[in-house]
Order: structure tokens, then sequence, then C-alpha cells
């Protein structure tokens, strides 16, 4: 989950379909994220967030060294299983 502070801090209302109480909001959708980002708000992530996304990018790292094809847009929890099928199959 992402917080997200709009540019006037006394905005209340909907944007993005995101509510915003106070200039501030949140979110999960990377999608939402990237466009406010992109959109002169301030996006505070989640740490727990931020850890799955180095968790993430070390998996992709891990399955590019070895060749491995996925999706990119593949869930972390699809991406830890293509590594430990690999890993079985090389094991056996």
């Amino acid at each position: 989950m992402a917080t997200i502070k709009a540019p006037n801090e006394k905005y209340n209302g909907t944007s993005a379909g995101v509510g915003f109480i106070n200039g501030v909001g949140k979110t999960d959708d990377p999608w939402l994220i990237t466009i406010f980002n992109e959109n002169g708000y301030t996006v505070i992530e989640d740490e727990e967030e931020q850890k799955n996304g180095d968790d993430r990018e070390a998996l992709k790292a891990s399955l590019d060294n070895l060749g491995v094809e996925y999706a990119k847009n593949a869930k972390t929890e699809t991406l830890q299983k293509l590594l430990d099928d690999n890993n079985k199959q090389e094991g056996e």
C-alpha cells in the first residue's frame, strides 16, 4: 500500500478512483502509483512493499541469469515458483 500526497494538502475528493482527505490518499495499484508519481504527487511506499519490490527484482535477475522466460508483469509468487521449478529440474 502506498500513501499518496496531493500537491494541494487541503484537497478533499477523488482522483483516478483514489479518495483523498486533506490531500492524502492510499492505493496499492502500481499503475496509479506511477501516474500519481509522474504528475507531481508525493508517493510514500510501505516498507513491506519496497522489500517485496526488491525481492521481485532479485528474482527477475536470477531468472534472467538462468535464461528462464517470464511475463514482465508476473507476480512475485509466480517468479519464485519459476525459480524453484528451475532449481528442481537442475537437481534431477
